[in-house]
């Protein structure tokens, strides 16, 4: 007859286990959010912005011209069946990231985002991203400038 403590235990273990598993199933990959403040004038909000992500901004050209900050960024895990949120100014409500995942091919994930602003939807669409294309939105107009949401899929799982 088995000792029922280590039924008990064995039945734990056997559940810890599969959802381990289980969890490698549903993250699809990884993603991230970048705040970037973008004005005609360089002005002190923020940090400087990496080299690289100030010469894609650059090349842009809605962008040409414009001074960029760094104002906050924020990475997750992307679960399939789960709703994703990224908060790139860390505890603050004042800009969050939502993201449903439609879909993951072999090179990109199909998702639907939300930008929320003080609790509001701002904007709602669907988007395709694949791994080195960035999705960059023109958020909000902000201290003379506007805010740039830079979505980024830095990883994609098979």
């Amino acid at each position: 007859m088995m000792n029922p403590l280590f039924a008990i235990f064995l039945a734990c273990a056997v559940c810890l286990s599969s959802s381990a598993a289980e969890e490698k199933r549903l993250v699809v990959g990884k993603i991230s959010a970048e705040l970037i403040f973008a004005s005609a004038t360089p002005g002190d909000v923020g940090e400087a912005l990496s080299e690289p992500r100030a010469k894609l901004l650059a090349t842009q050209e809605a962008f040409k011209g414009l001074s960029f900050r760094h104002l906050g960024r924020d990475q997750q895990q992307l679960y399939r069946s789960y709703v994703n949120w990224l908060a790139p100014l860390g505890a603050s409500k004042q800009i969050l990231i939502e993201f449903d995942t439609l879909g993951v091919g072999k090179d990109e994930v199909r998702l639907t985002l939300k930008l929320w602003q003080n609790d509001k939807v701002i904007l709602k669409t669907d988007i395709e991203l694949k791994p080195g294309k960035p999705l960059i939105i023109q958020g909000p107009a902000w201290k003379g400038g506007r805010v740039l949401v830079v979505i980024d899929l830095l990883e994609l799982k098979e």
